[in-house]
Formats: structure tokens, C-alpha cells, sequence
């Protein structure tokens, strides 16, 4: 049987419900129905990406599930970025980009990330610190690397501080997506 695709919210923003509807397992769709969240962030970028939402997270879809962050490290140390995982970037300025984690060089220390936007970024990590500052529109964001598992603490609010701290979606209005718009 082939799913078919729903949109969630487009760029104005609106969330269609039922996402997050799930049976008594909340681990697994009720319709098992792939989504997609398409919007144009305020600098006029399209982004989009086909999801699965559960009741406590949403998974894009891209070599099975990745998991989608909106929630920003706790710490330094809350490495739970890992490969192939997508993150909402969304600065002082209110301008929001959505990126995927798709390599770690760990002799020459960079990190590789696809701007679904715009395109790849690369960004080299300190060797002391194993911090590295992706700058995404203007505003500097700080990760940093477990060498050992290759997995990033980020800060994705553009502020410096690891606080868990939701990014959300801000579109070319103005109009705010929090994760629990899509998940509830």
C-alpha cells in the first residue's frame, strides 16, 4: 500500500492536526503516514523535510529515521546530536535554518552539516576544546565534539549557552512552530 504524504504546516506556519495522534503504543503512528514540514524561513529560504511524528519526538525521513532536534544541549557534555540527525537553528534574529549532521574528519577536526536551504557547511573544531563555532545567519553557534562517539552538544539558539532551549521554526511572517505544535 502506498502512504501517501500530508503537509503539517506550510510556510504561513499552521499546523494541521493529527501528527502526534498515536494508538496505545506511543511509540508507533496511528496511520504510519509520512508528513512533510515545508516552510520559507524570514530571509526567503525553502526547507523542507518528510517526518514520522511520534508522541515524544519527530523523525525525518532520510535512510530511515533521523531524529529532528528542536531542543538545544543542556550541557557541554548532552552530546545527543549524532550523524545523520537533523537540527532547527534559530538565532536572535529569528532566522531559521534546518540542518543534517553528515560527517565527522576526525584527523583534520571538521565537521560537515547539509543546510537543506543553502547547501554544506563544513566548520573545524579546536583540538584542546573540541569547540567549533557554526556561524549560521550571523549568529555563532556553539558545538561541541565527543571525539569518542563523534556526537555534538549544540547550541542552537545562537547564544552561547547550552540550556535546552527550543529552536523553533520562525517563517517569512513571523509565525512561530514550537515541536509541541507537531506533536500533540
Amino acid at each position: 500500500m502506498k502512504k501517501t504524504l500530508a503537509t503539517i504546516f506550510t510556510f504561513a506556519g499552521f499546523a494541521v492536526p493529527g501528527c502526534g495522534e498515536t494508538d496505545s503504543n506511543p511509540q508507533r503512528l496511528r496511520d504510519h503516514i509520512p508528513r512533510n514540514i515545508s516552510f520559507i524561513n524570514r530571509e526567503g529560504i525553502q526547507y523542507s523535510v518528510d517526518v514520522n511524528c511520534y508522541a515524544d519526538r519527530i523523525m525525518a525521513l532520510d535512510n530511515g529515521e533521523q531524529r529532528l532536534h528542536f531542543y538545544e544541549s543542556a550541557s557541554s557534555v548532552d552530546n545527543k546530536v549524532g550523524l545523520g540527525n537533523y537540527v532547527v537553528f534559530t538565532g536572535p534574529s529569528g532566522f531559521t535554518h534546518l540542518l543534517r549532521y553528515d560527517k565527522i574528519d576526525k584527523p583534520n577536526r571538521t565537521l560537515t552539516f547539509t543546510d537543506l536551504g543553502t547547501g554544506t557547511r563544513e566548520v573545524t573544531y579546536d583540538a584542546q576544546t573540541n569547540v567549533a563555532d557554526l556561524v549560521i545567519a550571523g549568529a555563532a553557534n556553539t558545538v561541541r565534539v565527543d571525539t569518542t562517539s563523534g556526537r555534538l552538544a549544540i547550541d542552537q539558539t545562537g547564544d552561547g549557552l547550552y540550556k535546552a532551549d527550543q529552536a523553533p521554526i520562525v517563517d517569512i511572517n513571523g509565525n512561530v512552530t514550537l515541536e509541541e505544535d507537531l506533536t500533540q
